[in-house]
């Protein structure tokens, strides 16, 4: 006997002249299997269907696994060599499936349904054979002919047709992809990962909430008259902080509506800088609505729009056929004696650092569970691509479009010449714990506001919300962000270098001072 074993293949080829068995596995579990038994009985598993047929006991058989040609043994093999298959035939899970080179049922009686092996109704539904009906008389005594002929010359054609098996892919929790797919066998994606998406009403919006830069008096007459054009000219029902809403009901008699956290709206104003749609953020814990972000404040990074032409912003909003980008946010729960104290849902960053203390942080960091590393720094960075031209850069990380699906690592003044920033995938799931034999806590802001303590043995748990924050764009998400690049960060600017002279072109590489 002959064992073979990989990662991803196990090949059993017993070399007798009574019984060949081949079998292709993932480990043990069997997704496409192929079954071959030369003297009497061909039973194999192919295209999501079992079959069987018969080929003469004389004639030279080139097993196929996964429709590639593989050559049998060939030569003389010891007697015992059958015994020892059916002791495999244990191990593998695949007793009572074939006797005397004939398929039999669970029961263990005589039969022709091969697919009843309960080995293989162990495998997930989607990957079961659908198996076909088998005539009765397919099992037969030995010696029995049948019309089906292979010869040798036609068993050699067969399985030198090099025709890719049928496969499928499922994400690891078991759905099916919705990117990748299978065409004529090739794995390839549907789209790209992220593109860009455009808001289209199916009826016209009926209520808005509008946001005002706090601590900013000489805002408050633009926000009445964006106010009243809301509710005059648009017939919008208009929601406003509370005390907003009833500063506004007394002086100026506006039939503002008082909004309560996670409200359903349809879309939201605000006016005033990147730090008011921070704000905005933490008002839906869930779902939220498009963001129309006016630039009243200082850098103005996220907000691209004038407040000049806020009637003409609105008027398109509301029509519809408008560019979002959808901006990925990050969900952080604290866990303390193995209980959720508080949750929070981040647009740019979580940041776990050192506060007050003159010790290191002492910070145990997991990716999906696995242990990534120890960090002895300042502290750490954990950024949504939005974020990451924020305080993530200041800490030397990437600068991301928004629009890719990641989640950045980045430390904040490591004690090591080797801890890099570290781009994971949006599907992980970061864990940061603060050593139990830490010399003190660490200090967790969210979004830079609403600072807590992290006491040793603390952990703080971030992942992906599955509720981004879809902002409206004045042009597109690209152009957009390569606007804001460029006027909030001056983005690669310097002086050009200036062009050779003519006369020094021609020197042929000869230069002097």
């Amino acid at each position: 006997m002959n064992w073979q074993r990989s990662r991803s293949t196990t090949v059993l080829n017993l070399f007798s002249r009574s019984i060949y068995l081949i079998v292709i596995c993932q480990g043990f579990n069997l997704p496409n299997p192929s079954l071959i038994l030369p003297t009497k009985t061909l039973f194999f598993y192919s295209n999501t269907q079992w079959s069987i047929t018969h080929r003469p006991s004389h004639s030279r058989l080139y097993g196929v696994i996964g429709n590639r040609p593989i050559p049998d043994g060939g030569g003389d093999a010891d007697e015992d060599a059958s015994a020892e298959m059916f002791e495999t035939f244990s191990e593998l899970g695949l007793e009572g499936s074939v006797i005397d080179n004939r398929p039999i049922n669970d029961d263990g009686g005589s039969g022709s349904n091969p697919y009843n092996n309960p080995y293989l109704n162990k495998l997930p539904l989607p990957l079961r054979n659908q198996g076909i009906p088998i005539d009765e008389d397919s099992s037969s005594d030995e010696g029995s002919d049948y019309e089906v002929a292979f010869d040798d010359e036609w068993v050699h054609e067969e399985s030198t047709r090099l025709r890719k098996t049928n496969f499928a892919l499922f994400k690891c929790n078991e759905e099916f992809c919705d990117r990748e797919q299978v065409d004529d066998m090739q794995i390839k994606y549907k789209g790209s990962a992220a593109s860009q998406v455009m808001l289209i009403w199916n009826e016209p919006p009926r209520s808005c909430l509008v946001l005002l830069k706090h601590n900013d008096p000489a805002l408050r007459p633009a926000f009445v008259r964006a106010v009243k054009y809301l509710l005059e000219e648009k017939g919008l029902a208009v929601f406003a902080e509370d005390y907003v809403a009833e500063d506004l009901q007394k002086t100026e008699k506006l039939p503002l509506r008082p909004f309560a956290r996670g409200q359903p709206v349809d879309f939201a104003v605000t006016m005033g800088g990147d730090g008011l749609l921070m704000y905005a953020n933490s008002l839906f814990p869930e779902a939220a609505p498009p963001v129309l972000c006016f630039n009243m404040g200082s850098l103005g990074f996220l907000t691209p729009f004038s407040y000049q032409d806020f009637k003409f912003e609105v008027d398109t909003l509301m029509l519809g056929h408008v560019m979002l980008s959808l901006r990925m946010r990050l969900q952080c729960a604290i866990h303390r004696a193995g209980a959720v104290v508080a949750q929070y849902n981040v647009l740019n960053e979580v940041v776990i650092d050192r506060g007050s203390s003159p010790y290191l942080s002492n910070i145990e960091a997991f990716c999906d569970n696995l242990h990534l590393t120890t960090v002895q720094a300042d502290g750490i960075i954990i950024a949504t691509p939005t974020g990451s031209t924020a305080y993530s850069m200041s800490a030397g990380g990437s600068i991301m479009h928004p629009s890719v699906p990641a989640i950045l690592f980045t430390p904040i003044c490591p004690h090591s010449l080797s801890f890099r920033p570290v781009i994971f995938p949006d599907s992980a799931v970061l864990r940061c714990e603060v050593n139990p034999g830490a010399r003190h806590g660490a200090s967790v802001a969210f979004d830079g506001k609403r600072g807590s303590m992290l006491e040793p043995g603390d952990a703080l748990e971030v992942r992906m919300s599955f509720y981004p924050v879809p902002t409206v764009c004045k042009q597109d998400h690209t152009r957009d962000w390569f606007v804001s690049l460029d006027r909030g960060l001056n983005f690669n600017q310097r002086q050009k270098q200036k062009p050779l002279d003519e006369d020094l072109k021609n020197q042929k590489g000869k230069f002097w001072l």
